[in-house]
């Protein structure tokens, strides 16, 4: 469409945004190699039942769909994981044993809990723990985030993957949530360290190395963390496995995820399946309701369009979950080639939600344009909120239409609420929007935030309905941002958002 003047697209950027999609590097052009941990028979604290599924499920997942091999993966289960055993392993096995460039991906099935935290480096007070075989009642013996992010950082030049099923803080203070022994439903992956008994800290052993999460993050490296749950949730366990376990696994490699049945996973697709999934499992399951289980995702803005298998792992038919024969020659092939998406697609893909505010877009022409043509775009949603409103043209030029500099100087906000309808170009914008090049399929999107999410920076940058620097950029951080943890809610739910779209063709 155009926007008061007309505007082309750099060829780099059509082919980055297509790029985006497609899948990563194959495991033939680097070494990899991948640590599974495993623990159900704690001796000290309550047992978990899912972990011996989920390392099955696992190792068949890395064999079956990203290309692994026997020999490059390694296992440790109950009695292997012991604190001392798991922080060699990660330093021989992972650390010593690979390379910038190489393929590192850690799965870790049991316990979590929190610490007191001894050097400030948190928020809330208190470090989240991983928790081998040899935990202690009183919450010794194990992994704080601290020492994680320490051993993350020593692989900053490799292509990570961490997946994390376990209940990241179990709130120390919050007794009730130990259920009553033998008893047979769904437990939370967590403990309660006794902490009478040892002081306000951890053991004199857990050592406090620099926290290196964050920079790490921000300084693009390829590093993708995903947690069954956020910082004060829990994980669920299960005769038939981890809940997020089962999930991820599903969502992969049935292709659960899958939104826009382009035969591709991305990580923004699955991180939105896992959330929704999440939700569903919570209403069958009270305890779950009550503390909250929200799947998260910490990447680089970039990493949310790619694709979660690698095309060349991909088995040519779906491997069943349950088998342990490596991956045959077949396997490895490139799959039936799916329709190429179109450039709008390909940049907007990257935002994956329901629509659950039941936000409506609505153009005054219909969704067939001609060259010339003058048009009004309006929206309408179910539930208040601030509203974003993008078009994403044929060529994946992303302009940003609502907020812009004339809603403010007019001192107009971009609130909406339930039964009023938000139109541009309205009277006071003083001009029409009228169908210009490119020619083609493009689509309108249109976010409404329910919670206050950090965009300002963003969204003021781009406020001159002219078409963003970098398209792709600017739809990965927002997206980011929307799929980011709600802070200022104390169970860390996710960000409430909904998304509305329509598609439209201008034609000559």
């Amino acid at each position: 469409m155009q926007f008061r003047r007309s505007y082309t697209l750099a060829l780099s950027l059509v082919t980055g945004a297509v790029a985006a999609c497609g899948a990563l590097s194959s495991p033939a052009e680097a070494g990899q190699k991948a640590l599974l941990i495993g623990i159900g028979a704690y001796q000290n604290i309550r047992p978990l039942v899912g972990p011996p599924r989920d390392l099955v499920r696992m190792e068949n997942f890395l064999k079956d769909h990203m290309g692994y091999r026997t020999d490059e993966i390694a296992i440790l289960k109950d009695s292997q994981a012991t604190r001392k055993n798991l922080l060699r392993t990660m330093n021989n096995w992972l650390i010593r044993s690979t390379k910038a460039g190489d393929k590192v991906f850690i799965y870790y099935s049991g316990h979590g809990s929190q610490l007191p935290d001894t050097n400030s480096d948190e928020k809330d007070g208190l470090d989240e723990t991983l928790s081998p075989i040899d935990t202690t009642k009183e919450g010794g013996n194990q992994i704080t985030d601290d020492e994680f992010g320490a051993v993350l950082a020593q692989m900053s030049d490799r292509d990570l993957t961490v997946i994390i099923d376990s209940c990241h803080s179990g709130t120390i203070s919050r007794g009730a949530v130990e259920p009553a022994a033998g008893t047979s439903e769904d437990q939370a992956r967590t403990f309660i360290p006794d902490l009478s008994t040892r002081g306000a800290g951890p053991t004199s052993d857990q050592v406090h190395a620099h926290r290196g999460e964050e920079s790490f993050l921000k300084s693009g490296n390829k590093l993708r963390i995903w947690s069954a749950a956020s910082a004060n949730q829990f994980s669920w366990d299960t005769l038939d496995g981890g809940v997020f376990t089962r999930n991820f696994i599903n969502g992969v490699s049935k292709k659960l995820a899958d939104k826009n049945k382009n035969g591709i996973v991305t990580h923004a697709e699955l991180i939105a399946y896992l959330r929704t999934e999440a939700t569903e499992y919570c209403k069958t399951n009270p305890r779950c309701s009550q503390l909250g289980f929200t799947p998260t995702l910490e990447t680089h803005p970039s990493a949310l369009s790619r694709a979660i298998v690698p095309v060349a792992a991909e088995p040519a038919s779906g491997g069943s979950e349950e088998t342990t024969t490596e991956t045959t020659t077949a396997a490895t092939e490139k799959p039936p080639s799916k329709p190429e998406a179109s450039a709008a697609e390909a940049v907007a893909e990257v935002l994956v939600q329901s629509n659950d505010a039941d936000v409506h877009i609505e153009l005054s022409t219909g969704r067939t344009l001609h060259l010339g043509q003058e048009f009004r775009i309006s929206v309408t949603a179910k539930k208040p909120g601030s509203l974003i409103l993008l078009d994403v043209n044929a060529k994946g030029e992303v302009t940003q239409l609502i907020p812009n500099d004339i809603m403010l100087q007019n001192g107009r906000d971009h609130e909406i609420v339930p039964g009023r309808k938000i139109t541009i170009p309205d009277d006071y914008y003083g001009f029409a929007f009228a169908a210009g090049k490119p020619l083609g399929r493009g689509k309108l999107l249109a976010i409404v935030t329910e919670d206050k999410v950090p965009l300002d920076q963003l969204l003021a940058a781009n406020r001159a309905i002219a078409v963003v620097p970098n398209s792709e950029e600017f739809v990965s951080e927002l997206a980011s941002n929307l799929l980011a943890v709600h802070r200022l809610d104390k169970k860390n739910r996710a960000v409430r958002w909904s998304l509305g779209a329509l598609e439209y063709e201008i034609v000559k």
